[in-house]
Protein backbone atom coordinates (compact mmCIF):
# COMPACT_ATOMS: atom_id res chain seq x y z
CA UNK A 1 0.00 0.00 0.00
CA UNK A 2 2.66 2.50 0.59
CA UNK A 3 4.68 1.79 -2.58
CA UNK A 4 0.84 2.79 -4.15
CA UNK A 5 1.00 6.25 -2.56
CA UNK A 6 4.22 6.81 -3.15
CA UNK A 7 3.77 6.09 -6.95
CA UNK A 8 1.20 8.69 -7.17
CA UNK A 9 2.51 11.06 -5.04
CA UNK A 10 5.44 11.25 -6.86
CA UNK A 11 4.30 10.20 -10.28
CA UNK A 12 6.49 7.19 -10.82
CA UNK A 13 4.75 4.21 -12.81
CA UNK A 14 5.46 1.49 -15.03
CA UNK A 15 4.88 1.79 -18.40
CA UNK A 16 6.11 -1.62 -19.46
CA UNK A 17 5.51 -5.39 -18.62
CA UNK A 18 9.04 -6.55 -16.47
CA UNK A 19 9.40 -2.79 -15.31
CA UNK A 20 11.91 -1.80 -17.98
CA UNK A 21 10.35 1.32 -18.93
CA UNK A 22 8.69 4.08 -16.62
CA UNK A 23 6.40 6.90 -16.49
CA UNK A 24 7.49 9.90 -14.54
CA UNK A 25 4.50 12.40 -14.61
CA UNK A 26 3.95 14.57 -11.28
CA UNK A 27 0.51 14.61 -11.01
CA UNK A 28 -2.26 17.02 -11.45
CA UNK A 29 -3.09 17.95 -7.54
CA UNK A 30 -3.13 20.77 -4.47
CA UNK A 31 0.71 19.56 -3.61
CA UNK A 32 3.59 21.88 -3.76
CA UNK A 33 6.26 19.73 -3.57
CA UNK A 34 7.06 16.47 -3.04
CA UNK A 35 9.96 13.89 -3.05
CA UNK A 36 11.21 10.02 -2.40
CA UNK A 37 12.11 6.98 -3.60
CA UNK A 38 10.41 3.97 -5.36
CA UNK A 39 11.72 0.63 -5.90
CA UNK A 40 11.44 -0.96 -9.38
CA UNK A 41 12.99 -4.10 -10.82
CA UNK A 42 16.80 -3.11 -11.63
CA UNK A 43 16.93 -0.45 -8.22
CA UNK A 44 14.84 2.62 -7.01
CA UNK A 45 13.81 5.91 -8.66
CA UNK A 46 14.59 8.59 -7.05
CA UNK A 47 11.94 11.70 -7.77
CA UNK A 48 11.44 14.99 -6.47
CA UNK A 49 8.77 18.13 -7.77
CA UNK A 50 8.46 21.26 -6.51
CA UNK A 51 5.42 23.57 -7.96
CA UNK A 52 5.09 27.31 -8.48
CA UNK A 53 2.62 28.48 -9.93
CA UNK A 54 2.28 26.49 -13.32
CA UNK A 55 5.55 25.82 -13.41
CA UNK A 56 7.47 22.54 -12.39
CA UNK A 57 10.91 21.67 -11.49
CA UNK A 58 11.52 18.08 -11.45
CA UNK A 59 14.69 16.41 -10.33
CA UNK A 60 14.91 12.24 -11.02
CA UNK A 61 17.37 9.78 -10.85
CA UNK A 62 16.69 6.33 -13.63
CA UNK A 63 18.66 3.08 -12.43
CA UNK A 64 20.58 1.24 -14.96
CA UNK A 65 18.43 -0.82 -17.64
CA UNK A 66 15.47 1.24 -17.30
CA UNK A 67 14.18 3.98 -19.15
CA UNK A 68 11.70 6.72 -18.88
CA UNK A 69 9.62 8.75 -19.87
CA UNK A 70 9.17 12.33 -18.08
CA UNK A 71 5.89 14.13 -18.34
CA UNK A 72 5.42 17.70 -16.96
CA UNK A 73 3.23 20.79 -17.85
CA UNK A 74 3.72 22.20 -21.59
CA UNK A 75 6.72 24.42 -21.91
CA UNK A 76 10.63 25.17 -22.34
CA UNK A 77 12.92 23.57 -19.80
CA UNK A 78 16.16 23.23 -18.98
CA UNK A 79 17.38 19.48 -18.92
CA UNK A 80 20.70 18.70 -17.16
CA UNK A 81 21.98 14.85 -16.87
CA UNK A 82 24.75 14.32 -13.84
CA UNK A 83 25.95 17.86 -13.41
CA UNK A 84 24.98 21.75 -13.67
CA UNK A 85 25.24 21.39 -17.44
CA UNK A 86 22.31 21.86 -20.00
CA UNK A 87 22.24 18.62 -22.29
CA UNK A 88 20.59 17.27 -25.57
CA UNK A 89 20.58 13.70 -23.98
CA UNK A 90 17.04 13.98 -23.55
CA UNK A 91 14.99 13.21 -26.31
CA UNK A 92 11.81 15.70 -26.31
CA UNK A 93 9.10 13.79 -27.89
CA UNK A 94 5.12 14.79 -27.96
CA UNK A 95 2.81 12.99 -25.56
CA UNK A 96 0.30 10.43 -27.64
CA UNK A 97 -2.58 12.82 -27.06
CA UNK A 98 -0.26 16.45 -27.93
CA UNK A 99 0.42 14.00 -31.59
CA UNK A 100 -3.44 13.33 -32.15
CA UNK A 101 -3.82 17.09 -31.59
CA UNK A 102 -6.68 16.24 -28.61
CA UNK A 103 -5.36 17.27 -25.75
CA UNK A 104 -7.09 20.05 -23.56
CA UNK A 105 -4.96 23.51 -23.74
CA UNK A 106 -5.12 23.44 -19.90
CA UNK A 107 -3.94 20.30 -19.72
CA UNK A 108 -0.99 20.14 -22.17
CA UNK A 109 2.34 18.33 -21.28
CA UNK A 110 5.72 17.76 -22.20
CA UNK A 111 7.22 14.47 -22.67
CA UNK A 112 11.11 13.94 -22.22
CA UNK A 113 12.56 10.38 -23.11
CA UNK A 114 15.91 9.71 -20.82
CA UNK A 115 17.69 7.00 -19.98
CA UNK A 116 19.58 5.86 -17.09
CA UNK A 117 21.06 8.64 -14.74
CA UNK A 118 20.63 11.72 -13.09
CA UNK A 119 18.16 14.33 -14.77
CA UNK A 120 16.96 17.50 -13.47
CA UNK A 121 14.10 19.64 -15.51
CA UNK A 122 14.22 23.18 -14.48
CA UNK A 123 11.34 25.65 -16.43
CA UNK A 124 12.84 28.43 -18.32
CA UNK A 125 10.66 32.14 -19.22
Amino acid sequence: MVKEILDHLLGVRFSSPGGSELLIEPPLCRLNHASGTVPVNNGYVEAGWTRDGGQMRLECTVPAGTAAVVRLPAGKYTVTSGDTHPTAEAAVVPSAAEAAGTQPAEHATRDFRVHAGTWSFTPRA
